[in-house]
């Protein structure tokens, strides 16, 4: 039986009632003692000379203004759990854990059985008091960092402890808080790992009697040390098919003692109760506040009917002084759609055993329950047919324990699904038109996603084109630009460059200044941690930033990992932005002696002996390329540093060493960039994609601005 819309909207309003004043709450504590070569979590490595003396302290003080801060905004009443996440909260002084504890319960109403964790690391040297202080200051659950039982990994990895010690930190957890409270993180597919050697893992854990194990896939992370290993060729990880392989034989051998998957990665002892409230609670679509450098918040300010996304400044030091000054540290906020929070609730709760619920869907959309939406929907049915997508007796729509294993295949589909029905949602609630038009005009609400989807790409370029504008000193197009309304604080996908960087790097004092005067963010970072103040060496920019020039500072050559060709090799003359809408293709040049000076070449690129073999198309003015400028460019595409690059390939074996190579060029023509050190045996060893390829196929092809 499908409960329909007007039998679940009834109570609807009274469930999101309740919704606005139930939350919960993440701490992240950002310090570490050493940077693990996978992680790619905000976190630093803490010394004095980096934080000062008094870190800890006044990060405590920090993290407690802050919290009151944020209740303040909201209509959070009651907290459903609390979570301390890192970086390595377990360094944290147990008297800064307890009194954050009673801050919040100070400022909300706290359960008796409310879920209150803490992350532990093996290498804290006095975790077996620290875990009775926790036990003592209403901590009831754990999570154990073990990864691995193999030291010769955890060395690979950065970890900073042995197996030993992750097995003695894991006994004492468990003896102290029981199975049920006592949670193992353990990672596959890393350096080393084969089929038997990662089932003797899992039986070894298994002998310790937890009753909550996380498996998670170990994912280079552009910008983390194992991400550059692996295209240097330093480290090799398991193909495709082998880490697969791990992933079922753990399925089936937790299965076989007595586990169940509740989530795709998380698995609890059937009949106990170890299953984590607090994720449950992100994934089935619960407020929750981050505090903390870096956490992320999904809540409903106070009188507002729209839930905020909020995302906290990354480093330590400016969220203190953000948190000082203003009482918090949000760097961006935005409100959330219904098309963003729907999008969210399906990612996620699809992921769990349990499935999207009728009643949490209804908070969000209560004109129309999942019966209406998906029930009838092609592919909802071919995906049910398929037996990957079940209906539940309680009107959930969940994936089937074959479906958990390929539901990121499934959801595009469902997401698409949903936008399609939300845009056509809105104009039958116009109209007034009755249930049974939806069907038929179901189809017409695609071309508004295409519209949409153009929109939001216009909406980028335009961006592109400011942070253009800025680079290249064009302040009538950065005028236009703003006047037009776009994001003056917009991040480039890979550098995280805004506007500002580029005018203060480049030194155009007259752009920064109007970016400044428009609500520029000059304090906003870089992915590498680069304030515009950072990139200037002019004196008349930096007092504009508020920053005073240091005397002696070293001129950076190639510092950054993506050097774009118009940085290495600019001109500044006259050069006037094109703000004319159109799109951006490679066209035949018609006669004539102008265009015939602009003619684009566009080529084909990949890193060589990369396991990812997709080319990705380049398109560049050719006119008077020379063999650096183009080695820049192709190393910008990939997102490579050039002292790394031994040579450049054209395929199938010429190399390219002088500007005429470059000039000969033809059309399509298939690049390779071999690094450094790696070898063609790299191919053999490992089958698995997208170590590269996600980053590769996500970046603007064209331009890096």
């Amino acid at each position: 039986m499908r409960f329909s819309s007007t039998i679940l909207s009834r109570c609807s309003s009274d469930l999101l009632e309740n919704f606005r004043t139930e939350a919960t709450i993440y701490f992240h504590w950002p310090y570490c003692k050493n940077i693990c070569t996978f992680c790619s979590f905000n976190k630093y490595k803490k010394s004095e000379n980096n934080f000062g003396k008094n870190a800890d302290a006044r990060m405590e003080s920090s993290l407690i203004k802050e919290t009151q801060t944020i209740f303040g905004y909201t209509e959070i009443k009651k907290i459903k759990s609390i979570y301390f996440g890192g970086g390595t909260p377990s360094l944290a002084p147990t008297t800064t854990i307890s009194n954050i504890i009673n801050c919040v319960k100070q400022l909300a109403t706290v359960d008796e059985q409310a879920e209150i964790t803490i992350e532990c690391n093996p290498s804290s040297l006095s975790m077996t008091h620290k875990l009775e202080d926790y036990l003592k200051f209403g901590i009831n659950r754990v999570s154990v960092g073990v990864q691995s039982l193999h030291d010769r990994t955890l060395e690979v990895l950065g970890r900073d402890h042995s197996a030993s010690d992750g097995v003695m930190l894991l006994k004492s957890a468990i003896k102290i808080f029981g199975s049920d409270a006592v949670s193992v993180d353990l990672l596959f597919r890393k350096p080393g790992d084969t089929l038997q050697s990662w089932k003797d893992e899992l039986i070894q854990i298994l002998t310790f009697k937890p009753h909550h194990i996380s498996l998670y896939e170990l994912t280079p992370e552009r910008g983390t040390p194992l991400f550059r290993q692996l295209q240097l060729g330093e480290v090799v990880l398991p193909n495709e098919n082998d880490t697969a392989s791990m992933y079922i034989l753990a399925l089936e051998l937790l299965k076989e003692n007595g586990f169940e998957r509740y989530e795709i990665s998380n698995f609890a002892k059937a009949g106990s109760c170890a299953q984590s409230s607090h994720n449950m609670s992100y994934w089935n679509g619960t407020q929750y506040i981050g505090i903390g450098p870096g956490a992320h918040s999904r809540f409903f300010p106070l009188g507002s009917s729209l839930r905020e996304s909020r995302v906290q400044t990354l480093d330590p030091k400016s969220w203190q002084d953000l948190v000082k000054r203003n009482g918090h540290a949000t760097r961006l906020c935005r409100q959330q759609s219904q098309i963003d929070v729907l999008s969210e609730l399906l990612a996620t709760s699809l992921r769990t055993a349990k499935g999207i619920q009728p009643d949490r869907w209804l908070i969000f959309q209560p004109k129309y329950s999942l019966a209406d939406i998906f029930e009838l929907a092609p592919p909802i049915q071919m995906f049910c047919l398929s037996g990957n997508l079940e209906w539940s007796i309680d009107g959930s729509l969940r994936a089937t324990e074959k479906g958990l294993t390929v539901v990121d295949a499934i959801l595009p589909n469902i997401l698409k699904l949903t936008s399609r029905w939300i845009f056509y949602s809105r104009g039958k609630l116009q109209t007034g038109n009755n249930q049974k038009s939806g069907t038929s005009n179901f189809n017409r609400s695609s071309a508004k996603c295409k519209q949409q989807k153009v929109c939001m790409e216009s909406a980028k370029l335009d961006e592109e084109k400011l942070r253009e504008a800025a680079c290249y000193g064009d302040l009538e197009a950065v005028k236009t630009l703003l006047k037009k309304g776009v994001n003056i604080n917009s991040q480039h996908s890979i550098n995280g460059w805004t506007a500002l960087h580029w005018a203060a790097k480049r030194n155009q004092l007259d752009v920064a200044h109007c970016l400044l005067t428009n609500g520029a963010d000059k304090k906003l970072e870089s992915f590498a941690k680069e304030t515009p103040a950072d990139l200037s060496t002019s004196p008349a920019i930096l007092n504009l930033l508020g920053s005073p020039l240091t005397k002696d500072k070293p001129e950076e050559v190639d510092k950054n990992e993506i050097t774009p060709h118009y940085l290495a090799s600019h001109f500044n003359s006259g050069y006037k932005v094109d703000l004319q809408e159109h799109t951006r293709i490679s066209t035949p040049p018609s006669q004539g002696r102008d265009v015939a000076h602009k003619r684009e070449l566009v080529f084909k690129l990949r890193i060589a002996y990369s396991t990812d073999t997709d080319f990705i198309e380049v398109e560049i003015e050719k006119s008077e390329l020379n063999y650096q400028q183009f080695l820049v460019i192709c190393c910008s595409e990939l997102g490579l540093n050039s002292k790394y690059v031994e040579r450049l390939r054209k395929l199938p074996n010429t190399r390219l060493r002088k500007d005429r190579d470059i000039q000969r060029l033809k059309d399509f023509e298939e690049i390779e960039v071999v690094l450094v050190g790696s070898k063609p045996k790299l191919a053999i060893e490992s089958d698995s994609p997208n170590i590269v390829g996600p980053a590769l196929k996500n970046q603007n092809q064209t331009i890096l601005y």
